[in-house]
């Protein structure tokens, strides 16, 4: 690859990367942008529920909550016959993406997860916990499409990937910074709302103990940051993947 295109290739991905940042941190922070993009997070909150809930054997469906606001999820009782479907889908997964290196690693990286988890208890800490998961999964997916520029038109698509990113990103953050030093917001957060009990509280209730929110709210500080290193880190590896080819196609 020449240097010169690799040069402008670098300088357009800082551009919109530094835009991207700039416009999902402004988003945030200003209201009434706030409560427009937080109906992106819980819709992609409430499929997360839904759709891991289905992968560990519970059937599910999202919805949004228009008593309380934001969302709920319904689940029935858990199904075993699911769970063997799971496996099934991502053993033959790890033939059918056999020649696509990232989806690959993803797809082992799951499996693994899932012999772990899809046990009683690991299945339905999966099933609470990611709500929040989920967010910050898109989160890097987004990410790594406005890195990458896959599947965009254009740089500005890019760039608003990269926002929508990282406005998820401040408002995972923000939640678990939240939850750990701000007593009022915990308080709050701990009472519910109407008859419904909040995911990490559902959580300390259910699988850890009471006290232990704050440490789940550490785990998703954590867990917010490594996906950031993952997006990234794939976006590199799609990169080098890239320029690999294109080498061996030069010579």
């Amino acid at each position: 690859m020449g240097y010169r295109k690799m040069k402008e290739e670098n300088k357009e991905l800082i551009i919109r990367l530094v835009l991207g940042i700039i416009l999902g941190v402004l988003a945030f922070n200003f209201q009434f942008t706030r409560f427009i993009f937080s109906y992106l997070t819980i819709l992609i909150h409430e499929l997360g529920h839904s759709i891991f809930g289905w992968i560990y054997g519970y059937p599910s469906i999202p919805a949004f909550d228009f008593t309380y606001g934001g969302g709920v999820a319904m689940y029935m009782q858990r199904k075993i016959e699911i769970i063997y479907l799971t496996y099934a889908v991502l053993i033959y997964g790890i033939y059918y993406l056999r020649k696509n290196i990232i989806p690959l690693i993803c797809n082992i990286g799951f499996l693994i997860l899932f012999i772990f988890t899809s046990r009683n208890e690991g299945a339905d800490i999966m099933r609470v916990y990611m709500g929040h998961g989920t967010e910050i999964a898109f989160a890097a997916i987004f990410l790594y499409r406005g890195l990458t520029g896959s599947q965009s038109v254009n740089n500005i698509e890019s760039c608003l990937y990269i926002a929508c990113a990282f406005f998820i990103f401040n408002q995972n953050i923000d939640f678990a910074y939240s939850l750990r030093n701000d007593a009022a917001f915990l308080a709050n957060y701990m009472q519910g709302k109407g008859d419904l009990t909040h995911d990490f509280h559902v959580l300390c209730l259910e699988h850890f103990q009471a006290k232990k929110i704050k440490d789940i709210a550490f785990f998703h500080y954590f867990a917010t940051g490594f996906s950031i290193l993952i997006a990234a880190g794939f976006a590199a590896l799609r990169a080098y993947l890239l320029e690999k080819e294109f080498d061996e196609e030069e010579e």
